[in-house]
C-alpha cells in the first residue's frame, strides 16, 4: 500500500533570515563593564575614563572594573578604580587609592576611605561609612538621597566630606569636619573634633550631644540627655529639656535654664539669669548678680552690686558688666 504525506511547504530563505532577525533583536545586550574613573583637577570632579582598561587587576563576578594594580573588583558592576582598591558586592564603586566599598551600592571616593553597608557614601580622606542609608536619589553619588531608616517621608544626606571622621548608622548622620564623630540616627556634627551619638544631636567644634535632640552649638559645649541645649562657650546642659545660654554656664535636671555667664541651674525649673547667679532646687529663680536661689520656690531680691569682674584673659569683654 502506498503511503501518503501532507505536503508542507518549504520556508524561504527570507524568511528564515527575518526569523533570525527578529531572534536576535529580542535577546537583552551584553553589559558592559563601568568605565574607569579618575580625578580631573580642572572641574574638581570624578570623570569616566573610556580609555582606559577595565581589567587590570583581579575580579570575579560579571562586569566588574579594575583600573590599577592590586585593585579588586568581585561581585555584580563593581568598580574598583583607585590604586589596591576593592570594590565587593553589587553597584559598589571604589574611586581612590587605598579605598573600599563593601555591600551594595556604596561609593568610597577619599582617599583610603571605606564605606560598608548599603548606599553610603565616603569622601573625605581617611573617612569611613558604616550601616545602612537606603539612597533613591536619581542624580550623580554627590547628590544622592538617603530615606526610610528612621520612617516614611524621612530623606536625608548620607554623606562624608572631610578629613579623618567616622560615622555608623548613617541615616541623616553627617560628619561634616576633622576627627569628628557621629554614631546613630540623624546625627550632625560641624566643627572639628566634635561627637554626637544617639538620634537627632547636633555638636559644633570641640562639643559633644548624647542622647537624643540635644544641640551644643557653640564651643566647648556638651548636651546629654532628652532635648538639652548650650548656646554659649564652655557651657554645659546634662538630664531634660536644660538649657544653657550664659558662657560657662550649667543646667542640670529637669527643665532648667542657666542664662546669665558663669550661672548654675540645678533641679527642676529652676533659673539663673544672671552673671555668676546660682539656683538650686525646685522653681527657684536666681536674676541678680551673684544671687543666690536654694530650695522651693524662692526668688531673692535682685542684687544692686555693681561688679566689674574684668579678666587677663583674651575673653575678659564678655564678663564685664554695666
Amino acid at each position: 500500500m502506498r503511503s501518503h504525506r501532507n505536503a508542507r511547504p518549504v520556508p524561504s530563505r527570507l524568511t528564515l533570515a527575518l526569523c533570525a532577525l527578529l531572534a536576535g533583536a529580542s535577546l537583552p545586550a551584553m553589559a558592559a563593564d563601568p568605565s574607569c574613573q579618575v580625578w580631573d583637577p580642572v572641574t574638581s570632579t570624578w570623570v569616566d575614563d573610556p580609555a582606559a582598561g577595565t581589567d587590570q587587576g583581579s575580579e570575579g563576578g560579571s562586569n566588574n572594573t579594575t583600573c590599577a594594580i592590586g585593585a579588586s573588583a568581585f561581585g555584580l558592576l563593581n568598580n574598583a578604580s583607585g590604586f589596591s582598591s576593592s570594590a565587593f558586592g553589587t553597584s559598589n564603586t571604589a574611586r581612590n587609592d587605598l579605598s573600599n566599598a563593601f555591600g551594595a551600592y556604596n561609593l568610597a571616593s577619599g582617599d583610603r576611605s571605606s564605606a560598608f553597608g548599603a548606599f553610603n557614601s565616603a569622601s573625605g580622606y581617611r573617612s569611613s561609612v558604616f550601616g545602612f542609608s537606603a539612597g533613591f536619589g536619581r542624580g550623580p553619588w554627590p547628590t544622592q538621597t538617603t530615606a526610610h531608616l528612621d520612617g516614611p517621608r524621612r530623606h536625608h544626606r548620607c554623606l562624608q566630606r572631610n578629613l579623618q571622621r567616622l560615622r555608623l548608622g548613617c541615616a541623616g548622620v553627617r560628619a561634616y569636619s576633622n576627627r569628628s564623630s557621629a554614631v546613630g540616627v540623624d546625627n550632625i556634627v560641624t566643627g572639628s573634633s566634635g561627637s554626637a551619638f544617639g538620634f537627632g544631636n547636633y555638636a559644633w567644634e570641640n562639643s559633644s550631644a548624647f542622647g537624643y535632640g540635644n544641640k551644643a552649638t557653640d564651643l566647648n559645649n556638651s548636651a546629654f540627655g532628652y532635648r538639652n541645649t548650650t548656646a554659649s562657650e564652655d557651657s554645659s546642659a546634662f538630664g531634660y529639656g536644660n538649657t544653657a545660654d550664659g558662657a560657662s554656664s550649667s543646667a542640670f535636671g529637669y527643665g532648667n535654664a542657666a542664662n546669665g555667664a558663669s550661672s548654675s541651674a540645678f533641679g527642676k525649673g529652676s533659673q539663673a539669669l544672671n552673671f555668676g547667679s546660682t539656683a538650686f532646687g525646685y522653681e527657684n529663680m536666681a536674676s541678680g548678680y551673684g544671687s543666690t536661689a536654694f530650695g522651693f520656690l524662692n526668688t531673692p531680691p535682685p542684687s544692686h552690686l555693681n561688679w566689674r569682674k574684668v579678666l587677663t584673659a583674651a575673653r575678659s569683654d564678655r564678663y564685664r558688666l554695666p
